[in-house]
């Protein structure tokens, strides 16, 4: 499986055999962020715009964090080329992503004034997450806002 550039030292993310299968310890985290962050945005809609509008809201959503996953990946290969740390391997990295964005815009939507504390959620959350330390975690939350930016101004 493809890896995200190579590990870092003294890194958190877990190493197994090469050619290993991924275990269920690496995805549950990710799952579990994502099964929360669903059920967050899915009872904020249902309470805020009823019904007819929820199902329309959740696959807005759904293709947003497809969109994000994908960019957050390639902001990732920027990231581990410039310092060269790691994000593992590819398909983990991606579900990891998921579980940290889906949380977190459900943490945004039940803490209308707390972007403060969700920009600590989600460092910490990468951190964790990837394994990484405080400094790469705030240089790919930067590379990965500019990217983001850069991909809404380019389709406005």
């Amino acid at each position: 499986m493809a890896k995200l550039n190579y590990q870092s030292r003294g890194s958190a993310v877990q190493r197994r055999p090469t050619g290993g299968e991924a275990t269920v310890q690496e995805f549950l985290p990710s799952l579990v962020l994502m099964g929360i962050g669903l059920v967050g945005v899915f009872a904020f809609a249902l309470m805020h715009l009823g019904t007819r509008d929820t199902a329309t809201v959740m696959l807005m959503l759904g293709l947003s964090v497809l969109v994000q996953v994908a960019l957050g990946i390639g902001s990732a290969f920027l990231v581990a080329m410039m310092i060269g740390s790691s994000f593992g391997e590819l398909r983990t990295a991606g579900v990891k992503l998921a579980g940290i964005l889906l949380f977190c815009m459900a943490l945004s939507l039940w803490l209308p004034m707390g972007a403060l504390v969700v920009f600590f959620v989600y460092l910490g959350l990468l951190m964790w997450m990837f394994g990484l330390q405080v400094y790469e975690a705030v240089i790919f939350a930067i590379i990965f806002f500019v990217v983001r930016l850069a991909v809404i101004f380019l389709i406005a």
